[in-house]
């Protein structure tokens, strides 16, 4: 007898997930409750983007790119360092 009350708790309990999710389900006329989020516009990449390189040193190193071209320079944040940039070059067109 026991093993016939768990099945009817459990065929009790199955029935009514079933029917929660049949009564909670729009009907075929109505909207889905949220709506589709817009597309996104493409961003726009700038042209100069920075990168910050700080592996293994106290004082990390600035990257800066020019996108359109290639170009690179550095500069070391240590207080040791000069205050200017160095200019590395187009690396893209040197191996060409």
């Amino acid at each position: 007898m026991r093993n016939a009350q768990v099945l009817v708790v459990g065929l009790a309990l199955l029935s009514g997930y079933v029917l929660a999710m049949a009564i909670n389900r729009p009907s075929a006329g109505q909207s889905p409750a949220i709506d589709p989020l817009p597309d996104r516009p493409a961003t726009v990449v700038s042209r100069y983007q920075t990168t910050i390189v700080a592996s293994n040193q106290p004082y990390p190193l600035l990257i800066l790119t020019d996108t359109a071209t290639g170009h690179c320079w550095v500069r070391e944040s240590g207080p040791q360092e000069e205050d200017e940039w160095r200019d590395l070059g187009a690396p893209a067109s040197a191996r060409r």
